[in-house]
């Protein structure tokens, strides 16, 4: 595999969007997609955390939604 390629495909995989409108919080990182409806989410927290999650950032926005659902998003 090429570096560039490699280099293309790393990006993909990190890079995350998030976006509401429609009535659902859109949450893409690479080939994984997931839709939140906002009447849904329960609580959105700032938190500053080193674990492992899709937010490239330390600070970020813990989304709690349904009963156990939790993603954490940056917020820029």
């Amino acid at each position: 595999m090429s570096t560039r390629y490699r280099s293309a495909v790393d990006a993909w995989l990190v890079l995350v969007t998030a976006l509401a409108g429609g009535g659902t919080l859109d949450v893409r990182c690479g080939p994984v997609r997931t839709q939140i409806p906002l009447d849904r989410i329960k609580s959105v927290r700032p938190v500053h955390s080193f674990v492992a999650s899709s937010a490239l950032s330390v600070d970020r926005l813990a989304t709690t939604y349904d009963k156990f659902g939790v993603i954490m998003i940056s917020p820029r």
